[in-house]
């Protein structure tokens, strides 16, 4: 006598439930994306609004934003001081005094970069950033500086992991930009990040500019290195959480049954 073949069927929860358990998982990926990615804690971070009005204080120089010639490093637009300003600043101040533990603690990294350069010119004007760490009296602790920059065929990456001294509540970031000929002062300053919980610039966060950014080559340059060995295991860790969500939904989604 021939014994019943086992068949495999599929019983799937109703409509509604399914739909709820697939928006859970996405809302817990891009929680997992954002988590290793990191906030950037620097508003209007590349000039996409005009800095007067959005975020940034000005100590000198009619700052606005330009959007061509040379074309911005991210998004559309990036940092201008202007015309017929012969040294322009402007700063934001971004407050970390909800990471006082760890800064007290000495165990808080802050994350910075920034990309510079300068109009194509025979002798460019410099863009500068300096980066301060303050107390909750406005003393400067430490800083970081990138130094004048006359690059004037690209836009120039600067990157640390800076330690925030104890004291810490402030960090200031200071744009400045020196006129060295012509009327208009050309040191410009495009995509910002300050971050203190990730491992990666702000530049990985959108796919066309991860493809981008790891098409260039390393060129030696050790900071290029770290990013490229950060972004490799980032996203490692990116996957295997991601497949362990996947594994997780699809076997409340799916119950098999023999029959």
């Amino acid at each position: 006598m021939m014994k019943n073949p086992k068949i495999f069927s599929f019983s799937f929860i109703n409509y509604k439930s399914k739909i709820l358990v697939f928006l859970s998982l996405i809302v817990t990926i891009m929680g997992s994306i954002y988590q290793v990615v990191g906030q950037n804690l620097i508003l209007n971070s590349s000039a996409e609004l005009d800095p007067l009005t959005n975020h940034w204080t000005q100590v000198s120089g009619p700052w606005t934003k330009r959007c061509e010639n040379p074309e911005a490093y991210d998004g559309s637009c990036y940092f201008f001081a202007g015309v017929q300003s012969a040294v322009a600043e402007i700063y934001q101040d971004v407050d970390v005094s909800g990471n006082s533990t760890d800064i007290d603690n000495g165990v808080a990294n802050y994350l910075f970069s920034t990309r510079l350069r300068s109009y194509n010119q025979d002798h460019p004007d410099a863009a500068q950033v300096i980066l301060e760490f303050r107390d909750s009296g406005g003393t400067g602790l430490s800083d970081f500086d990138t130094g004048e920059t006359f690059e004037k065929t690209g836009w120039k990456q600067y990157m640390d992991t800076l330690l925030a001294p104890i004291g810490t509540r402030t960090i200031r970031c200071r744009l400045l930009s020196t006129r060295y000929s012509g009327n208009d002062s050309d040191g410009f300053m495009d995509h910002l990040y300050l971050s203190n919980n990730s491992v990666l610039p702000d530049e990985y966060t959108v796919f066309p500019n991860i493809l981008k950014s790891l098409m260039k080559p390393l060129n030696g340059s050790k900071y290029h290195q770290i990013r490229v060995v950060r972004f490799s295991i980032s996203i490692a860790i990116l996957i295997q959480h991601i497949g362990k969500l996947i594994s997780k939904v699809f076997s409340q989604i799916i119950t098999i049954r023999v029959i």
